[in-house]
């Protein structure tokens, strides 16, 4: 799913995912931390404590955080926020395999 989110053109969906991805990077570095996680959880109002979005965050990173490194980058925040159903759709599957045949593999 990695590659189809970096093949998938620039849309008015896909500016928009990166405009709160960036929102939530508070220190410009190009992933999301712990912290600035549980900090939008708690601006959200999703959680009542910050014991309670602390569990969350650690479920949340555990789930999406698939090179382990304790952050979230935008690869990985996209993948978990497009719908797969989108993401996996026909034209999008054919738009992969079509990269495949320029390399030749």
């Amino acid at each position: 799913m990695a590659f189809i989110i970096t093949q998938i053109e620039k849309g008015a969906e896909m500016n928009e995912l990166l405009r709160y991805f960036r929102e939530i990077d508070k220190d410009r570095n190009g992933v999301i931390a712990r912290n600035e996680l549980i900090d939008e959880f708690i601006k959200q109002n999703a959680f009542a404590s910050l014991d309670l979005a602390e569990k969350e965050i650690d479920k949340v990173l555990t789930a999406i955080d698939a090179n382990l490194s304790g952050q979230v980058d935008f690869t990985e925040f996209a993948i978990a926020t497009f719908e797969k159903q989108k993401l996996l759709c026909e034209q999008n599957v054919r738009n992969c395999f079509k990269m495949f045949d320029k390399v030749g593999c």
